[in-house]
């Protein structure tokens, strides 16, 4: 990561920070949100996002690079309940069209196979018990979405990644200020840092489960979350590392984060975010969004 990055984003993760800080201490002056309101009310979210440090994006025991772009976040929405909606009708016709069984046996010298499809009835029943857990999914009550668009073509910022990343989640009430959300997202960012006549190449992979545990304050909702990546246990490695003077590395992390987010006049927000690429790494990183709430 450049100095010229470093300072940029020091300075706007510290403006955020500053930001967040002063609306969650002073609540009259500045006419935050209540925590609740973040937490079990509907809003959409769009705000642009820095992150540097030992993030999500680092190599354990290293560096990383320097991250922009645009995040979108709705809470108590529908997005999730009609991705997996989608997802769950399109395996249940898949179930339907397939074979039912197949059957060998040796005639003389010819194998024989005979296989056997569903009838309409037991297509009809298959795809009557996707569109109900379709339904269930969509209408569920509790449920959030989160996409992050990374780009090195900020205005003002720049950036050195590219890729997305996206979670859905269904959430259980643990209270009236608690709330877990538990989901599943996928992600892939390609990220390229020049440091002198040395180019350093980080591939970020993810497909997992993301556990996240919210309470609600007065002034603000705070949240520690928790990825369990299922990339991390693949076997899948660059067959050569560093080629020239390219070196690469091939991001997986189990990251950790704690947030803060301050809402304000039911129309701004601000969130920060310390992070490690995992619990037992004692690295961190340091994420700032601010934007808009709808």
């Amino acid at each position: 990561m450049s100095k010229t990055w470093s300072r940029r984003g020091r300075a706007a993760v510290a403006t955020i920070a500053m930001l967040t800080t002063l609306t969650a201490l002073s609540p009259a002056y500045a006419m935050v949100d209540h925590g609740k309101l973040l937490l079990r009310g509907y809003s959409i979210t769009a705000g642009l996002f820095y992150e540097a440090g030992a993030g999500e994006l680092s190599v354990r025991g290293g560096g990383g690079p320097a991250a922009t772009g645009i995040q979108f976040y709705e809470r108590q929405g529908i997005i999730s309940g009609y991705v997996w909606a989608i997802i769950v009708m399109v395996g249940a016709a898949m179930a339907a069209g397939s074979p039912k069984r197949t059957e060998s046996r040796t005639v003389g010298n010819y194998r024989i196979t005979t296989t056997y499809y569903r009838s309409d009835a037991e297509k009809a029943a298959i795809m009557a018990a996707g569109a109900a857990s379709a339904t269930a999914l969509a209408s569920a009550e509790n449920q959030s979405f989160e996409l992050q668009l990374y780009t090195h073509s900020m205005p003002g910022l720049g950036g050195e990644a590219s890729g997305y990343k996206f979670n859905t989640y269904f959430s259980m009430s643990l209270d009236e200020s608690v709330m877990l959300d538990i989901g599943m997202g996928f992600g892939e960012v390609d990220a390229m840092v020049k440091d002198g006549g040395k180019v350093t190449r980080y591939d970020y992979n993810y497909y997992g489960m993301p556990v996240r545990l919210n309470v609600a304050w007065d002034w603000g909702l705070s949240y520690i979350d928790w990825t369990w990546n299922w990339a991390s246990h693949s076997d899948r490695e660059y067959p050569d590392k560093n080629k020239g003077n390219v070196k690469y590395h091939l991001i997986r992390p189990n990251p950790l984060k704690v947030g803060f987010v301050v809402g304000v006049l039911g129309r701004a927000f601000a969130e920060a975010v310390v992070t490690t690429p995992s619990w037992d790494s004692f690295q961190f990183g340091y994420r700032g969004v601010f934007g808009l709430r709808f």
